[in-house]
C-alpha cells in the first residue's frame, strides 16, 4: 500500500520526520504528535530527532479509525505553581 501517490518521499524508508508522517497522512503535526503521544503511531528518537515508523504509519492508515479523536488518550503534564516568595513567611 501506498501511502502518498506524489509523495515518493517514504518509499524504501524505515523512519520518516514527524513533518513527513503529517504530510502523508494529510494532517496538521500537532495531529500527529497526539497521535504519538495517545500510541496510535510509533517513534523512534534518533539523537536529538523524533523519528516515526514508516510502517506504523501504513498500518494506521490502512484501516478505519472512526471517531477516533486525535486528543483522545493523550496525557497532557500538569504545570507546576512556584510561589515568588518561597520561604519567607506570608503575611
Amino acid at each position: 500500500m501506498q501511502i502518498a501517490a506524489s509523495d515518493n518521499v517514504l518509499d524504501g524508508r524505515i523512519l520518516c520526520s514527524v513533518n513527513q508522517a503529517a504530510r502523508a497522512l494529510s494532517v496538521s503535526v500537532r495531529t500527529v504528535n497526539a497521535y504519538l503521544a495517545a500510541k496510535h503511531l510509533v517513534s523512534r528518537k534518533v539523537g536529538r530527532r523524533r523519528l516515526v515508523v514508516v510502517m506504523s504509519l501504513k498500518a494506521f492508515a490502512s484501516k478505519d479509525q472512526p471517531g477516533l479523536s486525535p486528543w483522545s488518550g493523550a496525557t497532557v503534564r500538569k504545570s507546576q505553581s512556584v510561589s515568588v516568595n518561597q520561604g519567607e513567611p506570608q503575611c
